[in-house]
């Protein structure tokens, strides 16, 4: 294992006499920016061994926390680096802060400290300890599965070569194809908003149904089955009665865009019985289905029931949105067909796309900023409810039920949320600057996180953050 240690200048006698040769005594390697060497560039070094490293090391002296107070510096900037890194990446880290001076900062007291500031002997025996876990963690496989070994990998999706507003549907793809094992290991772990919309989603198509205003379905479609994952909540709810419908459907059906997700939603299928959640399971692109899409997939024409979970935002505009609308209403069965769905609305994540329009913008050309300006003031597609209702009515469907529900989820810091929010949807939101290399992509990420967490921690004075999640859950039935 390897480590990046982030120490002042002051310290490197410190470093060189205690910090070093307990790492060497624990088997992990150590890198610090002395090992630059002239014409190195200090910021592409250093992160380049951010992003790589098994583990970030903060000497916390005092003169670290005079940089931290300052709100400036090399060690200061380092730390933002890491906290984003270790918040943000999908790699197994570990951030071990050596505590030799004053108190915890407030960015560093989630995690726990090795307290050396009365006794120096504990350094080394903390690190090994570390070391062990990390190894014992290595030996079982770097990250915990949901999904047995028989997943096969993503297919490779490639990037489009002409990126603008219109083709940023292949985007949410490439970046859903990219992130796949880690949605599935965050739905696993109930922390992804998407598996509540879900829930509530069923909940009132149960509850129209109850009051006449939908049918019992005997064919239903799940839009965007990795993202909206509708059969995944099969096994919470198909003992209540009020769900039994899921149950006794002939037809389950479920497709993706990204052939990542689907290759773990098929897994996860077979894996829980054949057919449990699935009947029928296939590849799809939401802008061009129709009819004959479902006879070459699941062998009828048409569907009781569609349940669009957290996808209709991946169209981006409101053009595209209609059309699937259009799409969606002509494979529904023309004797009340159903489509419920569940779409971010604006206001969304306002605070993070404050900070991200600003650190984007700074980082265009002026050329660009007129190119760029639609996608940078909504990056991922959120819609207002009114703007919904128009769209499906216009479409011919009878709406049942519109409504704007303001769904708080706390986190637990900024960084958290950064962090859910960036495997979500990183290619999509760095779109603008796909031109640039992964490590200056990096530099504007860590940017919009210091400003966003800062913008947080003036306004509240807090850690915790409450994300204001509005989603728009919309019931439509064909109305010939």
């Amino acid at each position: 294992m390897n480590a990046f240690v982030s120490l002042s200048h002051n310290d490197l006698a410190f470093f060189r006499q205690q910090i070093q040769p307990a790492l060497t005594a624990a088997n992990v390697s150590s890198w610090i920016y002395e090992a630059t060497i002239p014409g190195d560039n200090w910021v592409e070094s250093v992160m380049r061994q951010i992003r790589d490293g098994d583990w970030f090391v903060v000497t916390l002296t005092e003169h670290y926390q005079e940089s931290i107070k300052a709100g400036r510096g090399a060690c200061y900037t380092e730390l933002l680096w890491i906290v984003d890194q270790v918040a943000t990446s999908r790699r197994r880290s570990r951030l071990i802060v050596i505590w030799c001076s004053g108190e915890i900062p407030e960015l560093l007291r989630t995690w726990q400290a090795i307290d050396v500031r009365s006794d120096l002997q504990r350094l080394e025996p903390s690190l090994k300890r570390a070391a062990a876990a990390d190894s014992k963690c290595d030996a079982c496989g770097n990250t915990p599965e949901i999904v047995g070994p028989d997943v096969r990998p993503p297919d490779q999706v490639e990037l489009p070569r002409d990126i603008n507003p219109f083709t940023l549907p292949d985007l949410a793809r490439f970046n859903f194809n990219n992130n796949a094992r880690h949605y599935f290991r965050s739905l696993a772990a109930g922390r992804p908003m998407q598996r509540d919309n879900g829930e509530v989603l069923l909940r009132l198509f149960a509850h129209a149904m109850q009051e006449g205003k939908a049918r019992r379905p005997e064919a239903w479609l799940d839009a965007g089955c990795g993202t909206g994952l509708i059969a995944y909540l099969f096994d919470d709810l198909k003992e209540r009665s009020e769900f039994s419908w899921m149950r006794d459907c002939t037809v389950r059906a479920g497709f993706d865009y990204a052939p990542g997700m689907l290759n773990i939603v098929n897994a996860l299928n077979s894996a829980n019985g054949s057919g449990e959640w699935y009947t029928h399971t296939f590849e799809a692109d939401l802008r061009h289905f129709g009819s004959d899409t479902l006879v070459a997939n699941i062998q009828q024409p048409r569907v009781d029931l569609i349940v669009a979970n957290n996808v209709f935002h991946w169209l981006f505009t409101e053009d595209t949105i209609e059309k699937v609308f259009r799409q969606l209403y002509e494979v529904l069965d023309r004797n009340g067909g159903c489509l419920a769905a569940s779409i971010a609305a604006r206001g969304t994540g306002s605070a993070l796309f404050n900070a991200y329009r600003t650190e984007v913008s700074d980082s265009l050309d002026a050329s660009e900023r007129d190119r760029w300006s639609r996608h940078l003031a909504n990056p991922i597609g959120l819609q207002s409810v009114e703007a919904i209702v128009d769209i499906a009515r216009r479409c011919r469907f009878k709406i049942e039920r519109a409504q704007q529900v303001y769904e708080p989820k706390t986190y637990e810091c900024t960084d958290e949320y950064i962090r859910d929010v960036r495997a979500y949807g990183e290619e999509v939101l760095m779109a603008p600057l796909l031109h640039l290399s992964r490590d200056e992509r990096q530099l504007v990420w860590n940017r919009i996180a210091s400003r966003f967490r800062d913008l947080h921690q003036a306004k509240f004075n807090q850690r915790r953050y409450i994300h204001n999640q509005f989603v728009i859950y919309l019931l439509a039935v064909r109305h010939d």
